[in-house]
């Protein structure tokens, strides 16, 4: 298997043991897929009725992640056992008698999809490093944090999350900061800075002006950048088609389409990935917020994050996982549609940072768009959504997940008056089985809901996780830092997590 950067004035090559340990090249690049393993109709055929920790052996197994089958098996089997609330890890529901399939993946231990990855790869890198002491920095969103510091608590992975200083959801803030006390291995850096210049400093503490650094204190990341994630998240592809398969939904090889909430494209990526190995997959539907930068890329190939005063902006919806205004994973995906071309990437992304933006041209983006669609939704859509998916069929859905249901259901009430371009029309047209994501549970956003008088039912799982956190007692430099919009004086909070604070906590 070849694994090359992305973003680099080199043909750089790094196993893939290497990429998960160093998380992202020098350049600033990307590790990437070049080469994919296939999975025939007849392998996928003999997915149907295996458990997670079965597919997920058979798919992992094709990539080499210089561990032995009996540490890989041992690996999966610890990341998707009793911690987990249901045993099939991530089961498909079908709508009633639709053609939509929801995929539910917040039955971790944090309620979010973010588990599935990130009860993997803490386990992984501890067998790759040998139990060495790892130190981990990353920055994003409320929902990883939380599934992040669950991952590494029993492991010689310690972790230092940056994300920013306004709560998402009441319980995704409680989680964040109550829920560490007894967690010896994480610390939560709280920024007064929205998600991307937190990415930003993530990927200048990667770059060549701290390699000493990283070497140093033994630094890696596990944002989406790092490239387990992705893989890790590709297993549930193929779980939900070989559901399909043992439910009759579908026969071997029919294909099927693919709604996901979309931001940094790890998972429309991931989604890509499993296509690239065989998966039949007609479409990938690509859901955004108001944060459409996306969107308007696959409408008009112009890359081009929004702007205010000079600054990347994003606005504050209510799905605030997708507010964001840069996409890492896309550069993947757009590295896969330029033929592997590191020099033409390298170029689209100097042009992003001289210019804010850059254009790929109508064959780059003809090729993308026989994989790729879009949508995009507001804050009242979603809301709508929500309601309407309830009372229709009695199915709670949160409002990252509302994101890519809203479209489907636009469709249903005003059909060619829906908005939806010619382009796309056919495939929402069509009765091709629709899988989308179910990204968290609904009781993470139940205040804010409630708020819009959308009430929902407490859930009995969250009832003694939320007791126990409200009666923690979080402590400023012990369990989380404050930061602020200086390089220099975040860079100095890191040094001190990593050198003082984590090893006597």
């Amino acid at each position: 298997m070849n694994y090359l950067l992305s973003d680099s004035r080199s043909d750089e090559r790094l196993n893939l043991s290497g990429a998960i340990q160093t998380s992202q090249p020098l350049s600033w690049g990307l590790w990437s897929i070049t080469d994919f393993p296939q999975v025939t109709s007849e392998e996928i055929q003999h997915l149907a009725g295996k458990t997670y920790q079965e597919v997920a052996l058979s798919i992992l197994l094709r990539f080499d992640f210089w561990v032995s089958w009996e540490e890989l098996k041992k690996i999966i089997n610890d990341a998707y056992w009793e911690q987990w609330h249901r045993s099939e890890i991530t089961p498909v529901k079908q709508i009633w008698d639709t053609n939509l399939h929801s995929l539910h993946l917040w039955y971790g231990p944090t309620f979010a999809f973010k588990n599935v990855a990130l009860e993997f790869l803490p386990r992984l890198l501890s067998v790759l490093t040998k139990w060495k002491i790892v130190n981990v920095l990353w920055a994003s969103s409320w929902d990883t944090i939380n599934a992040a510091h669950s991952g590494v608590k029993w492991t010689n992975i310690r972790s230092v999350f940056m994300l920013p200083n306004v709560w998402p959801s009441h319980v995704q803030g409680l989680q964040a900061v109550n829920g560490i006390v007894d967690n010896p291995n994480a610390l939560t850096l709280l920024a007064d800075k929205p998600f991307d210049p937190l990415q930003d400093i993530v990927k200048k503490v990667n770059g060549p002006e701290f390699v000493d650094f990283k070497k140093e204190h033994n630094i890696t990341s596990f944002n989406s950048i790092n490239i387990a994630r992705i893989l890790a998240q590709v297993v549930y592809y193929f779980r939900a088609y070989a559901e399909l398969l043992k439910n009759w939904a579908i026969k071997n090889w029919d294909e099927v389409i693919f709604s996901v909430p979309s931001w940094n494209f790890w998972d429309a990526l991931a989604w890509y990935y499993a296509k690239k190995m065989w998966l039949p997959i007609k479409k990938i539907v690509v859901a955004t917020n108001e944060n459409d930068m996306l969107h308007k890329f696959f409408k008009t190939w112009i890359y081009e994050p929004p702007k205010r005063d000079w600054k990347d902006f994003v606005q504050v919806t209510n799905a605030p996982s997708m507010d964001i205004a840069k996409s890492s994973n896309f550069e993947r995906m757009l590295f896969d549609a330029c033929w592997f071309d590191n020099a033409r990437i390298k170029w689209f992304y100097d042009e992003l940072s001289k210019n804010g933006k850059f254009e790929v041209g109508t064959e780059i983006l003809r090729k993308i768009q026989e994989t790729f669609i879009s949508t995009t939704s507001t804050d009242t859509e979603r809301l709508n959504a929500i309601k309407e998916f309830w009372q229709e069929y009695n199915h709670w859905i949160d409002p990252h997940t509302a994101s890519a249901v809203a479209p489907w259901l636009r469709y249903k009430q005003f059909g060619k008056k829906s908005g939806i371009d010619y382009h796309d029309f056919i495939t929402f047209h069509s009765d091709t089985p629709v899988i989308f994501l179910e990204t968290s549970h609904v009781a993470q956003f139940w205040a804010e809901l409630r708020e819009k008088w959308i009430i929902v039912p407490w859930m009995d799982e969250f009832d003694e996780t939320l007791n126990a956190m409200r009666q923690a007692n979080p402590q400023e430099w012990r369990d989380y830092l404050r930061a602020s919009w200086d390089f220099d004086e975040t860079f100095a909070r890191i040094t001190e997590a990593i050198t003082t604070i984590l090893p006597k906590k």
